[in-house]
């Protein structure tokens, strides 16, 4: 049981860290072209989900929003609560189904 809920795991966080790194691509091509910007909030919305590590490797290669404290600190705790959370449900395991 827990090797079909790490491989599926796997497989949500390689989707949405994908996505989470065209979303900051995205938003910094729209910075430079004055366009309407994505809001801090949906960012992190999206990190919340579990997009954090793809933003922040994308942070850091488009070299966008590096400055900001709430990015600078609350990327990485995104990704330690993940895998705090993903750790849990690994060893959980099949006990979390009634």
């Amino acid at each position: 049981m827990e090797q079909a809920i790490l491989q599926w795991l796997l497989i949500y966080y390689v989707i949405v860290n994908t996505a989470g790194f065209f979303i900051m691509r995205l938003d910094k091509q729209k910075a430079r072209n004055g366009r309407r910007r994505t809001s801090e909030q949906a960012l992190f919305t999206w990190a919340g989900f579990g997009g954090a590590a793809g933003m922040l490797f994308a942070s850091r290669m488009f070299r966008h929003k590096t400055q900001k404290p709430a990015f600078k600190i609350g990327l990485p705790l995104f990704i330690i609560l993940h895998i705090g959370l993903t750790g849990f449900l690994v060893w959980a395991g099949g006990e979390l189904t009634p």
